[in-house]
C-alpha cells in the first residue's frame, strides 16, 4: 500500500532543485525583506503530486489522472500533457525527466525538450523517491526495501541493494558529498548509503515516520553541509550534520511532509493545515507559516524565485 499519513496518501519525493534563474527579480525577496507571502493558483490534472524544475519549465506527476503536465515556469501556461501509469515522484537529469510509477513497478523516462517518452524501466517495487548523481538515477523501491541503481543514459538497472534489516521502507533520498541519504519511513532513521557500493555506512536515528531528505550544501557552516528530514508523525524536521552526524529537531507545522531549500530558507509541505511552513536554514527557527490556498499540500519544487507546492486533493499547484 501507499504510504499513510493521518489526513492522505501520498509519496514523497522531493529532490532539492539546484537550478538557478540569475534573471530573476523574484530572487531579491529570499532577502527577506518581509514576511508576507502570497499563494498564486495553477490548474493540473487530477491528484497532482510530485513536482521538478528543468530551467524554464515545471513538470507535475498525477497519480490520479495517470499524467505527467509540463508547465511555462513565466506564464503557468500548460506546454503538454504525457500518458503515464501513476507517476508520483518526479526528477530532472539535466536532459530527461524521470516519474516513479508507483503501483506499476517502474520509471518512465521523459525527453525534457521534445516530451518523447524512452521506453520504460521495470523490475521495481513500488518506486517512490528519486535522485540524480550525475550518472544514475537512484531508487528507493518502498515495497522492497532496497535500492536501485539505473544508468540515466540507458534505463537499465545496474544494480538493487537490500537495504533491511536497518532500513525498511525506504521513501525520500537526496544525494549529497558522493553518498545517497534515504528516509527509512519504518525504522525512523536515516541512512547514508555508498554509491559505489550500495552498503549502507550509518544510520542515524531521527523522529517518527520520516518521509522527505533535503541537502542543503552549506559548507560553509560549523559542522555542514546538511541533510534535512520530515518527520511525519512528530510535526518536526529533523538537521543531520553529514560530517558529525549530530541531530537537531525543529518544529515543522502539523504532518509534514513534502520540503525544500531555496538556498536560505527551508520550506516544508503541512498537508493537514493547508499550509507551508518557512524555517531558518541557520537556525531552524519558523519564520512563517502560509496558506497554500489549496487542500493537501505534499509535494515541493523550487525554480529558482519561487516555490512551488502540488495540492493533492483541490488538483492545484501553488505558487508561493
Amino acid at each position: 500500500m501507499k504510504l499513510l499519513s493521518a489526513v492522505a496518501i501520498a509519496l514523497l519525493f522531493t529532490l532539492q532543485l539546484a537550478a538557478q534563474n540569475a534573471s530573476n527579480p523574484i530572487e531579491i525577496a529570499l532577502l527577506c525583506w518581509y514576511q508576507a507571502n502570497t499563494a498564486a493558483q495553477l490548474a493540473t490534472c487530477a491528484g497532482p503530486g510530485g513536482i521538478a524544475f528543468d530551467g524554464s519549465h515545471i513538470w507535475v506527476g498525477c497519480g490520479t489522472a495517470n499524467e505527467v503536465q509540463e508547465f511555462n515556469a513565466s506564464d503557468g501556461a500548460l506546454v503538454r500533457t504525457i500518458t503515464t501509469a501513476d507517476p508520483y515522484a518526479i526528477v530532472y537529469d539535466g536532459a530527461n525527466i524521470w516519474a516513479a510509477n508507483y503501483s506499476g513497478d517502474g520509471l518512465t523516462k521523459i525527453n525534457a525538450a521534445t516530451g518523447a517518452v524512452s521506453t520504460p524501466v521495470s523490475g521495481l517495487n513500488e518506486p517512490s523517491g528519486m535522485a540524480f548523481d550525475g550518472t544514475n538515477i537512484w531508487v528507493t523501491n518502498y515495497g522492497g526495501n532496497s535500492l536501485s541503481k539505473v544508468v540515466a543514459t540507458t534505463g537499465t538497472v545496474a544494480a538493487t541493494y537490500l537495504l533491511s534489516p536497518s532500513c525498511t521502507t525506504p521513501y525520500g533520498i537526496a544525494y549529497a558529498a558522493g553518498n545517497l541519504w534515504v528516509a527509512c519511513h519504518n525504522s525512523n532513521v536515516v541512512a547514508e548509503v555508498s554509491s559505489v557500493t550500495g552498503a549502507i555506512l550509518t544510520t542515524v536515528a531521527v523522529q517518527q515516520e520520516p518521509i522527505s531528505v533535503v541537502f542543503d550544501g552549506r559548507t560553509s557552516q560549523t559542522n555542514g553541509p546538511f541533510i534535512w528530514v520530515t518527520n511525519n508523525s512528530s510535526a518536526t524536521v529533523s538537521k543531520i550534520s553529514t560530517t558529525t552526524f549530530s541531530v537537531a529537531n525543529f518544529a515543522a507545522g502539523p504532518n509534514p511532509y513534502g520540503m525544500v531549500y531555496d538556498g536560505l530558507y527551508i520550506w516544508v509541505a503541512n498537508p493537514q493545515a493547508g499550509t507551508v511552513t518557512k524555517l531558518s536554514q541557520s537556525t531552524g527557527g519558523t519564520i512563517g507559516s502560509y496558506s497554500t490556498g489549496g487542500t493537501l499540500p505534499t509535494f515541493m519544487g523550487f525554480d529558482g524565485g519561487n516555490v512551488h507546492v502540488s495540492n493533492l486533493s483541490s488538483n492545484t499547484i501553488s505558487k508561493m
